[in-house]
């Protein structure tokens, strides 16, 4: 966008940055911060499921003229789980006259967060093992497969919210390519 507030066009925000994110799993902030306001009435939050039909959410009063910059925040409490939202704003002047920013996008899920680290060291001679960050304490089956799909060691693990590492031994193992399989409930990794 122009910088300068005499052309008609000239975005009469400039954007610092604009993102969403989720909060404590619960809900998506969507925030932003402007340098210079020029006549700026304010904000539309606009959301879209699908990236490309937006809705007016809720509006955010602008500053109208400052050249400091400004920090911006909207809460956007009414998400589901495991669903992605887009977000953009669409900048109002005292005129009427509108703009639009590029889209940014989160999700929260559905209260659980579970990552599985590769194989640490990879490849190893003798011992190698999983690192597995979870938010909540939950048990899982770990069982390794060679390649014919064999299952070669079947373990329980009890894994506390926070990083657990799962150890496994390799000595025995012929040089080869092997994968674990861990499941936990209904869901397989």
């Amino acid at each position: 966008a122009a910088k300068s507030s005499m052309s008609n066009n000239a975005l009469p925000v400039e954007l610092l940055f604009l993102k969403a994110e989720p909060i404590n799993n619960q809900f998506i902030q969507v925030s932003w911060a402007t340098a210079i306001e020029i006549n700026n009435a304010g904000f539309h939050v606009e959301r879209s499921i699908d990236g490309v039909n937006f809705q007016d959410i809720g509006w955010v009063d602008g500053h109208n003229n400052t050249t400091q910059t400004q920090a911006y925040a909207f809460d956007d409490h009414n998400v589901a789980s495991d669903v992605v939202y887009y977000y953009k704003l669409r900048q109002q002047d005292n005129d009427g006259q509108t703009e639009e920013t590029y889209v940014v996008s989160a999700m929260i899920t559905d209260g659980t967060s579970f990552a599985i680290s590769d194989f640490i060291p990879n490849p190893s001679t003798d011992q190698t093992k999983l690192v597995i960050t979870t938010s909540v304490s939950m048990d899982v089956d770990v069982k390794l497969y060679d390649m014919l799909g064999r299952e070669l060691s079947a373990a329980k693990y009890g894994l506390s919210a926070g990083q657990n590492n799962i150890d496994f031994n390799t000595q025995m193992l012929a040089d080869a390519t092997y994968t674990a399989v861990v499941s936990t409930g209904n869901k397989v990794f």
